[in-house]
């Protein structure tokens, strides 16, 4: 999530993002906002911020705005799938 407004880049705060590549050599991630590509430096990683939910990623990849499947998760969509008051 972009934590800053950024009128260069057309970006605002609060804004929903993927990692799209991260480029060690270049010293650069790419991250993907809304189908835009932005290229930022190592150095200007200070106004993207991750953003964790209960579910996941929204969209495949590694992603700003999801994480990997947790035990969290697993257990969460586990309790969702058994019908209430079922025992195991």
């Amino acid at each position: 999530m972009q934590i800053e407004n950024d009128y260069v880049k057309e970006v605002c705060s609060c804004d929903i993002g993927l990692v799209a590549e991260v480029n060690p050599e270049a010293g650069e991630l790419t991250a993907r906002f809304e189908g835009r590509d932005l290229f930022n430096g190592f150095g200007e990683l200070d106004t993207l911020v991750p953003v964790y939910t209960a579910k996941g990623p929204q969209e495949p990849g590694p992603g700003v705005s999801g994480g990997s499947d947790s035990g969290f998760d697993a257990a969460l969509r586990d309790a969702e799938a058994e019908p209430a008051g079922a025992t195991t």
